[in-house]
C-alpha cells in the first residue's frame, strides 16, 4: 500500500514538473514573438510604486505594464509612457519605457514590491 502512494506521488510530481517547465517554455517562446500586455499587474504596480513614494510627495504615471526579453534574452517587466509629476503637478521627468524590477520574496507572499525602476530613454525637467 505504501509503495502504491508513493509511485503515484513521485508520478504526479515528475507530471506538474513537466507541465511547468512545458509552460514556462511556451510563455517564453510567447515573449520572444514580442512585448506581452499585463493590465491585470497595472494597478498592483501603480499601488507598490504610490507607496514608495507617498513620503515625497511624487506622483507616477504610466499607460501599461507589458513582459518582454531584454538585450540579455532575459524576461523583464515595463511601464510604458512613463511620466514623474511634483505636487504642484509639474512634470519632473518622461520616459517612453522603463524597467521594474519587483521583490521575489514579497512575489512569493502574495505581494508586490517594487525593488528597482529604471527609466530606459528619459527625459528630465531641471528647474532653478
Amino acid at each position: 500500500m505504501t509503495r502504491r502512494i508513493v509511485k503515484w506521488f513521485t508520478l504526479l510530481a515528475g507530471v506538474s514538473a513537466l507541465l511547468l517547465m512545458l509552460l514556462a517554455a511556451g510563455l517564453y517562446w510567447r515573449l520572444t514573438q514580442g512585448p506581452l500586455a499585463l493590465p491585470m499587474l497595472a494597478g498592483l504596480v501603480r499601488e507598490a510604486l504610490h507607496e514608495g513614494l507617498d513620503a515625497s510627495g511624487l506622483r507616477l504615471r504610466f499607460r501599461d505594464v507589458v513582459a518582454e526579453i531584454d538585450r540579455d534574452r532575459l524576461p523583464t517587466l515595463r511601464l510604458r509612457d512613463m511620466t514623474l509629476e511634483n505636487t504642484d503637478g509639474h512634470v519632473l521627468a518622461t520616459a517612453p519605457r522603463a524597467a521594474v524590477a519587483l521583490s521575489g520574496a514579497d512575489l512569493l507572499r502574495g505581494r508586490v514590491r517594487v525593488k528597482r525602476l529604471k527609466l530606459v530613454g528619459p527625459h528630465l525637467s531641471i528647474v532653478r
